[in-house]
């Protein structure tokens, strides 16, 4: 069985994903203060990468931050206003080069998938699949309780097809007559 790599987000990591989910998720994401937990879901979900994923991700994102300076005054992405940094993701985005393309929608699937797991997020869209879950469960016991009640009773009874030893002592019995 495979365990979670060790891996914690650096400082710099931190500040450009913060930055990154501004552009990349919803724009309530600041409103319901959930911005650090989607940045500690991605943290999780990196751990579960392969480490090869992990480190192109990671250099990625550290790409992106830092391609901004030469052409917004030294600032890194995440530094960049609002509207700055939604042009200059957008134009990662509609990029030509393939990589920077699929980058921005690899990390951008991994922090919506971050932000839509919160649960100001889950209450606000109403998806509640706990409450789901439990209504189901409870419909289901009342709906199919006499084959539930049916299915454990044969798991403890005894087996009603005969064991190898009662087979054989019956074929013993059966040759010691045909013998006689």
């Amino acid at each position: 069985m495979t365990t979670l790599a060790d891996y914690k987000h650096s400082t710099f990591t931190r500040k450009a994903l913060r930055g990154f989910i501004l552009v990349a998720c919803p724009p309530d994401a600041e409103e319901l203060g959930i911005v650090d937990d989607v940045i500690d879901h991605v943290e999780l979900s990196f751990r579960s990468l392969p480490d090869m994923i992990r480190r192109g991700l990671v250099t990625g994102l550290a790409t992106y931050e830092m391609a901004a300076a030469p052409f917004h005054w030294g600032k890194r992405a995440s530094q960049l206003s609002f509207e700055a940094h939604n042009k200059y993701f957008d134009n990662w985005r509609r990029s030509n080069i393939a990589v920077r393309s699929e980058f921005i929608k690899g990390l951008k699937g991994l922090l919506c998938m971050g932000y839509y797991e919160q649960q100001p997020v889950k209450e606000k869209i109403d998806y509640l699949p706990e409450n789901w879950i439990s209504k189901k469960t409870r419909f289901r016991l009342e709906v199919y309780q006499d084959e539930i009640k049916n299915q454990e009773r044969a798991l403890i009874e005894p087996d009603p097809l005969p064991t190898r030893a009662e087979l054989d002592a019956l074929a013993e019995k059966k040759s010691s007559r045909e013998a006689s």
